[in-house]
Order: structure tokens, then C-alpha cells, then sequence
């Protein structure tokens, strides 16, 4: 039984785009930053994963919508199970994970109309990862998974009335180890609603 604790500093672009009748806008693309922290739990029948990441916006209001500033926010608290058990993590091989997956969008209030709508979306996904090792030390992790909301809420004025939607998300990283306990990565990671 091991206990892995991972934490990171994220730099985000995001473009966000609301429309239909009536009013339609769009962020472009604008830049954030955030954190992350995640715990991995090996024990002998599987892995259990638990990430937290928060990330921060600033936009620019469309004409006609105070305040023209608007401070918006990304939380996701991402439980997961991965059934199969990795022995050597630089080894190339596949592992699935599959759990619940909870989003949380915050943004200052706007009127006279929702500029970015606050929501809270809870549903499962489904994972997918490949690790590839290239040396002793070091290893490149690829892969993504499927959200599939179960529950949305908009916690403003209503925008719209949800119907259904599938979020995939993608990431790269490339991983070297420092020592027995302590390792380092950078890549990217794609997230979309």
C-alpha cells in the first residue's frame, strides 16, 4: 500500500461561448491560472484516485453588460477507481478508471443579462491512459476520458434548459523521476464542456 500525493501550478486559456436568442457572446480566448492537488491510494485490489483543481479568469463583458469586468472560476473534484493495478509505472502498457465527477463554474453576476452562467454539473467518467517509459527514469502519460453529467444546475438566472451533453477531456505529460519519492511533469491537458 502506497500513498501518492501530486500538486501543480496551471496555466489555463479558456474561451467560453454562450448563445441564443436574444443575447449570444463569447469570451475569445483568455488566460487563467489555478492549482491542483491530487492522492493516488495503491492497495492490492486497485488505485484510488482523488484530484482537486481550481482554476481563475478574468473577462471582458460584452457592450451593453455591467460590470465589463467579470472575475469567472473552474472547481472539479474528480473521484476515480483504476481496477488494474500498474507494477512498473514506466512500462508501457493501458489502464482504465472510472468514477464521479463533480463541476463547479462561479462568475460575478452581470445584468442586464447572464454574461457567464454559475452552475454546478455532477455526473461519471470514464478514463483511459497510456504510459509509455523511455528510460529508467522517465515516462511520457497520454490519454482522457468521457464526462457524462447526470445532474446540471444553474445557480443564476436560468440560461437555457440542459438537455444532455458528453465532455471529453485530453492530456499529455511527460514524467521524470527524481528520486525514490519525488518526481516532476509538465504537458497540457484539454478539458471541454
Amino acid at each position: 500500500k502506497t500513498v501518492e500525493i501530486r500538486a501543480g501550478y496551471q496555466y489555463a486559456p479558456q474561451s467560453y461561448t454562450l448563445s441564443g436568442e436574444g443575447f449570444t457572446s463569447e469570451t475569445g480566448l483568455t488566460t487563467g491560472s489555478g492549482f491542483s492537488a491530487e492522492l493516488y491510494w495503491t492497495r492490492p485490489d486497485a488505485i484510488y484516485h482523488f484530484e482537486y483543481l481550481s482554476l481563475n479568469f478574468e473577462n471582458e463583458a460584452p457592450s451593453g453588460v455591467t460590470p465589463s469586468s467579470v472575475k469567472s472560476g473552474l472547481l472539479r473534484y474528480l473521484l476515480a477507481v483504476e481496477p488494474t493495478k500498474q507494477d512498473n509505472p514506466n512500462k508501457s502498457e493501458y489502464r482504465y478508471n472510472y468514477g464521479l465527477d463533480m463541476r463547479s463554474r462561479t462568475a460575478d453576476r452581470t445584468s442586464p443579462s447572464v454574461y457567464i452562467p454559475e452552475s454546478f454539473t455532477a455526473g461519471v467518467r470514464f478514463g483511459l491512459e497510456r504510459a509509455i517509459g523511455y528510460n529508467d527514469r522517465s515516462r511520457f502519460s497520454m490519454g482522457g476520458g468521457l464526462f457524462v453529467p447526470l445532474f446540471h444546475d444553474e445557480q443564476t438566472s436560468k440560461t437555457g434548459y440542459y438537455k444532455y451533453s458528453l465532455n471529453p477531456d485530453f492530456f499529455f505529460k511527460a514524467i521524470h523521476q527524481i528520486s525514490e519519492s519525488l518526481e516532476i511533469s509538465t504537458g497540457i491537458e484539454m478539458l471541454y464542456e
